[in-house]
């Protein structure tokens, strides 16, 4: 493997300082500046209500992830009126196509928009600040709920605390604050996942998937990014309640050691990053409430990430935007009783549909299942669209993974 690259891939054209916070009681503080935090952040600032983002980390800053853009972050990112500015710096590719155990590939149409996030977070960032949003450097520690419901939050920092009437977790798969809260059932994540960027000469011009035994369940990938770039990595997920550790750094040389194309990729690269790895809490388990008082938590904080794909940053929006309307509602009513409709509004809007991905999840943990899939839908238009529809997220996977379905799936 070639030697690691230099910081070029790290350059973000939006550089983003945090300020000195004034001494106040702010409407709502953020913890997290990720696209569930940012976007709440964006969403609430617009509605001209004061704002504290928070965020331990200086932007633009690394964040592991395969940075596929998919339909429901396209979606959302077009609700925002941000699509035609992430659209102008991403990169977009039309096909993703699934290779098999034995090699077997199928391709099917697929839109997707790929940019790093750090990238994608800066811009997010960057487009809340510019809605009002005070964007700060601190590493919270802990929070308190004052006599009248309001939250102070205790930096590093000594000395420094920040007030607010309402606050909005959303520290992603680190669990130190909820933890805290007593909000956690499930202290081992769902999945781990790692990735590097490569520059290779290579064409790859489609989103790629492979699925093998010393992969599952879970995959690898690689994403075209751009100007001969690509992000190569992959994502093991933990099977039901099992304490067994992953080796996802093993899993990863599996995948280049097994995948020609990959192998390739590396081989004739011009350059490649270290491995960068990250914890995955998927399927809205193991948080006991997302919300506590005056404290609601969204996002990747809340397991908001798909099981079976591991896709986040389209559902961490999600809940984020369900969040911000509710959080407005209390407020425009003076009633901040009504931030307890949070968690039932999450889950008949969201959760529902984590259910049919976990079972997915199960079935495509099988390699003989998936072989049988890829080589099945080369002939099969059923199962072609079905792919198609389960990556844009308008089939339920318990109708796919039903008995009904597995007839089709036989037959069609």
């Amino acid at each position: 493997m070639p030697e690691d690259f230099s910081d070029e891939f790290l350059i973000c054209d939006r550089q983003i300082s945090g300020v000195e916070l004034p001494e106040k009681v702010w409407d709502v503080a953020v913890v997290g500046a990720g696209p569930a935090g940012a976007t709440a952040a964006l969403l609430l600032a617009r509605l001209g209500y004061s704002v504290v983002l928070l965020d331990k980390c200086r932007y633009p800053r690394e964040k592991c992830c395969g940075d596929a853009l998919v339909s429901d972050s396209l979606q959302a990112l077009e609700r925002f009126e941000l699509l035609d500015i992430v659209r102008r710096s991403a990169w977009e590719t039309t096909r993703s196509t699934f290779c098999g155990p034995s090699g077997a590939s199928l391709s099917v149409p697929f839109r997707a928009l790929h940019l790093k996030r750090a990238q994608l977070d800066a811009i997010l960032v960057h487009e809340a600040i510019k809605a009002g949003a005070c964007f700060a450097h601190s590493q919270v520690k802990k929070s308190t709920f004052k006599s009248d419901g309001s939250v102070l939050l205790q930096s590093n920092e000594p000395d420094c605390a920040i007030h607010s009437r309402v606050c909005v977790l959303a520290t992603g798969a680190h669990i130190d604050l909820l933890r805290k809260l007593g909000l956690v059932t499930r202290f081992q994540p769902s999945a781990v996942a790692v990735r590097c960027y490569v520059r290779s000469s290579v064409e790859c011009p489609d989103q790629v998937v492979y699925c093998a035994r010393g992969l599952l369940p879970g995959y690898g990938w690689i994403f075209p990014t751009g100007e001969c770039e690509f992000n190569i990595g992959c994502i093991g997920f933990f099977s039901g309640n099992s304490d067994k550790k992953i080796n996802i750094r093993r899993r990863f040389d599996f995948f280049i050691g097994q995948f020609s194309l990959a192998q390739r990729l590396l081989e004739e690269s011009m350059s490649i990053t270290p491995l960068v790895g990250h914890p995955l809490r998927c399927g809205f388990d193991g948080a006991r409430s997302v919300r506590v008082g005056n404290l609601l938590v969204v996002g990747e904080a809340a397991g908001s990430t798909l099981p079976f794909t591991g896709e986040g940053v389209g559902k961490a929006m999600e809940t984020a935007e369900i969040a911000a309307d509710v959080i407005d509602g209390a407020f425009r009513r003076n009633d901040m009783s009504e931030l307890a409709a949070y968690p039932k509004l999450l889950e008949d809007t969201l959760s529902t549909k984590y259910k049919g991905y976990a079972v997915a999840q199960k079935w495509l943990g099988r390699s003989w299942f998936v072989e049988y899939m890829v080589r099945r839908g080369q002939q099969s238009a059923y199962i072609r669209e079905a792919f198609i529809r389960l990556l844009n997220q308008q089939l339920d996977p318990l109708r796919v993974f039903s008995a009904r379905g597995f007839f089709r799936l036989l037959f069609s």
